[in-house]
């Protein structure tokens, strides 16, 4: 009998996670070893159209339970237990209660434990008790870089042999070859200024923006402007620095030129899973400006230039830096584009396509 794999789609909207989910489910389809199993997508009302066109080995479920919610832990593992299913993967660290079958849980970061502040009440609570859980309840972790695998093995030292790292790939869509009338219509479409640096990411406190902000304004860079990508608060506008304009968050499709039209992108984070933005920048020709955190010293293997996130003047002399030095930013947008063509979501769905037949032989 076919194995039966369930997939926990329901946050395919979402900006990194959401990312992983799509990009991840679309490789896994395409390969011809997963033909030898029947794939249920649990999705949210309204997301059909983001898994069209897929094998037909593959069914996509409406799940109502909102994330986060009582329903997520009682009512969506009554209705998993119902399939049934041989295994099933919480694409994000949440896992139901009572699922009756084995499990296997994909952890992006410990950012909800570093950060509680920015979290609902009981949010730093809820969030230590599941990812203990999906530590303890799992047949094996999938960690999406070495960092977080490091971080939740000193969070469970007893279970660090189920954990694997399985890296994420990087969008064919990011290239350097961006057709030139794509650069034209998003550079109308969000009036993006001549020159600019691109700060990727939203308000949250993990994301750095106020030390971006200040050392923006403190830098050398001529006339080159900043571009603020991602969701931030309303009347947010006001706190810009000359030279400086929020787009708010950025279409898909608008997304590869954006990053193609930039002279860098600026993203001194102050921690990380992953950090897709940075490869998806160096997968489309541009140079990053990213932090001296374990990370992004793992992804970047010395193609990017690496700061303290904590120092506003050393971020604000890389960006001078970078805005004068032409020669610097050629070699660092070479050495991007080579380390980026090491991440593919081909191979991210082999890794985990060879987890789940390990966890299912167990």
């Amino acid at each position: 009998m076919t194995p039966a794999i369930g997939l926990d789609a329901r946050k395919a909207r979402d900006f990194g996670i959401g990312t992983y989910t799509r990009e991840l489910v679309r490789a896994i389809a395409k390969t011809e070893s997963s033909r030898a199993y029947a794939f249920t997508l649990f999705i949210r009302p309204g997301d059909e159209e983001l898994f069209g066109g897929l094998p037909d080995h593959f069914r996509a479920v409406v799940e109502p339970s909102a994330g986060y919610s009582f329903s997520e832990l009682t009512g969506f593992g009554r209705r998993i237990r119902r399939r049934p299913l041989d295994l099933f993967h919480a694409m994000h660290y949440v896992l139901p209660l009572a699922i009756g079958t084995r499990a296997v849980v994909t952890i992006h970061d410990l950012i909800h434990l570093a950060y509680p502040s920015a979290l609902p009440p009981l949010g730093y609570a809820y969030a230590r008790v599941m990812i203990a859980r999906a530590l303890a309840r799992s047949r094996a972790v999938i960690a999406v870089s070495e960092a977080t695998r490091d971080a939740l093995a000193a969070l469970s030292p007893g279970r660090a042999d189920r954990i694997a790292v399985v890296p994420n790939g990087v969008g064919r869509q990011f290239r350097p070859d961006v057709p030139g009338t794509d650069l034209s219509r998003v550079t109308t479409k969000l009036a993006l200024p001549a020159e600019y640096a691109l700060y990727l990411g939203g308000a949250k406190p993990h994301k750095n923006l106020p030390r971006v902000l200040a050392a923006f304004a403190a830098s050398d860079s001529g006339s080159l402007g900043l571009v603020v990508a991602g969701a931030m608060p309303k009347g947010f506008d006001g706190h810009l620095p000359p030279r400086a304009r929020a787009i708010g968050v950025v279409e898909d499709t608008d997304l590869p030129a954006l990053y193609r039209g930039a002279a860098f992108l600026v993203y001194p984070t102050l921690a990380e899973g992953f950090g897709l933005p940075v490869l998806e920048a160096q997968a489309s020709g541009i140079p990053v400006l990213t932090s001296d955190i374990p990370v992004f010293r793992e992804l970047t293997a010395s193609s990017a230039l690496l700061v303290d996130p904590r120092d506003t003047g050393g971020i604000a002399r890389a960006i001078g830096t970078l805005s004068r030095d032409a020669a610097l930013r050629q070699r660092l947008a070479a050495a991007g584009l080579a380390r980026a063509a090491d991440f593919s979501w081909d191979t991210a769905a082999d890794r985990t396509l060879a987890i789940y037949r390990k966890a299912l032989a167990e």
